[in-house]
């Protein structure tokens, strides 16, 4: 565990979910296709909104990640991976209950101003704290 890394994704129930809403989507036009006797192309220009917002919605849980290795901590979205952040520019490691998120988080505070968080639950949530325990101490907030 310390010489490799660990990658914490989104929940694989949460990239199911958005894997459905997408599907159904994609449907949607299908169906009011044949219950309001339209054609297609019509039902699928006025469906593309909201088609568009399921693959948003698919596309941030399936990319979506954060990496940490010896070099420090990587945050990933959409397939843009922004700054690494070095363990040394840690400033705070809380971890506390979030009525927002409804699950247990970890949120890493950085030097300069940033901050990345993630469910306990998450894939690899739990061997994260462990990694990041490792290396730092974590507040934890009631």
């Amino acid at each position: 565990m310390k010489n490799g890394s660990v990658v914490v994704r989104k929940r694989g129930s949460h990239r199911i979910g958005g894997r459905l809403v997408f599907g159904a989507l994609v449907f949607v036009p299908f169906l009011f296709s044949v219950l309001f006797r339209q054609r297609l192309l019509v039902m699928v220009l006025l469906c593309a909104p909201f088609m568009m917002i399921g693959l948003m919605i698919l596309l941030y849980g399936e990319t979506w990640y954060i990496r940490f290795d010896p070099q420090g901590i990587t945050h990933s979205v959409f397939g843009v991976h922004r700054r690494v952040h070095g363990w040394g520019e840690i400033m705070d490691v809380i971890t506390r209950w979030s009525s927002s998120d409804n699950d247990q988080i970890l949120r890493i505070s950085f030097r300069d101003g940033r901050s990345v968080k993630f469910r306990l639950t998450d894939e690899n949530g739990e061997q994260a704290r462990k990694w990041i325990l490792s290396r730092h101490t974590i507040r934890v907030l009631e």
